[in-house]
């Protein structure tokens, strides 16, 4: 009789824990995902918006005017994407040691060396009032979001103990800042050069690589001005060389850091040859140009990229942002007026 009654507590034990455990990991794969149908009411609004999700995931926006469109951009990247947007922020401000421990600390001198977030600030002083608004309204949509849904967020935020402090115009431009120092690989090269020029020397290294014409702007012959061959000057890597060559400790220093595992995590410069092209037709009496461009950029999860469909009265469009950005880097189709162009 004792030996049932303990089997019979082990069981019951057993199974209670069962549950929890099922509860748990059911709290943590749902908590911050979206419901399949909700209403929403705010003074953020002048008028009905609606989302619709898409069989795989891709949000479409419909509204009757632009400010409403950029509010539920931010709304909709802050309910799927907000723990990587912070993530993203507090890498560019160099504030990842606050929430990961000292094994970032180094990574964190190492982006306030570069001081994106003065970049961003100087930035957005200078934005034009009518994309700085564009950007306030999207603002306003993820500070609604974070205010309306605080018991809903990523789990890795209550994992970590603490909330994210609410989203600026700032913010949209030091992911912007990041992104672009992702996608600069001129900075490590100059470091991997220098560093090969120590080993052999400057006149071999020169031998190895291309001359520095080679990766400048292109500008058609006969698009060019007497203005832009004049600023075309030219410069061989020879000289960037003899500057690097000074450095030989930093660049050792430097060329630690860039294999460290955290900086590749985080910081990966795998472009796998990104282009872009830009033209104007000069006669044309318009001032409109066309801009293409074509990102290889690494594979992540989740992606670097948000794709979303927007509609509101003059504008359809569809594309792909980085979350924490509400303008499209890469465009699919954009209706002005009543005309459709592809991108």
């Amino acid at each position: 009789m004792w030996l049932i009654k303990k089997l019979a507590a082990i069981l019951i034990t057993l199974l209670f824990v069962v549950i929890s455990l099922l509860y748990f990991f059911y709290y943590l794969h749902s908590v911050s995902v979206p419901k399949e149908y909700e209403s929403i009411e705010t003074e953020h609004l002048s008028n009905e918006v609606n989302v619709f999700s898409h069989s795989a995931g891709i949000k479409e926006v419909v509204a009757k005017n632009e400010k409403d469109a950029y509010f539920s951009i931010g709304y909709i990247h802050a309910s799927d994407r907000m723990f990587q947007m912070d993530i993203m922020r507090r890498t560019a401000r160099g504030e990842l040691s606050e929430i990961y421990g000292r094994k970032f600390l180094h990574f964190d001198k190492y982006m306030r060396t570069l001081n994106l977030k003065e970049v961003a600030h100087k930035n957005a002083r200078l934005t034009n009032m009518h994309v700085k608004k564009l950007l306030e309204n999207y603002c306003d949509g993820i500070n609604f979001y974070l205010k309306e849904n605080k018991s809903r967020l990523h789990f890795a935020f209550s994992a970590l103990n603490y909330f994210p402090e609410k989203w600026s115009v700032e913010d949209c431009y030091l992911i912007e800042r990041l992104f672009a120092y992702q996608m600069s690989v001129a900075f490590r090269n100059d470091v991997n050069f220098g560093s090969i020029a120590e080993l052999i020397g400057i006149d071999k290294t020169m031998k190895l690589l291309p001359d520095f014409e080679q990766y400048s702007s292109f500008i058609y012959d006969d698009l060019q001005t007497d203005s832009t061959k004049s600023k075309r000057k030219k410069k061989s890597y020879a000289s960037v060389f003899t500057e690097t060559f000074e450095y030989a400790n930093i660049l050792d220093n430097l060329n630690n850091f860039f294999e460290d595992t955290i900086y590749k995590s985080l910081l990966s410069d795998k472009t796998f040859g990104c282009n872009a092209w830009a033209m104007k037709k000069i006669q044309s009496g318009s001032s409109s140009a066309i801009l293409a461009n074509d990102f290889h950029s690494e594979l992540t999860i989740p992606s670097l990229w948000y794709q979303t469909i927007i509609i509101y009265p003059g504008t359809n469009l569809a594309g792909y942002s980085i979350p924490g950005i509400p303008f499209y880097l890469q465009g699919g189709m954009i209706m002005l007026h009543g005309a459709y162009l592809m991108r």
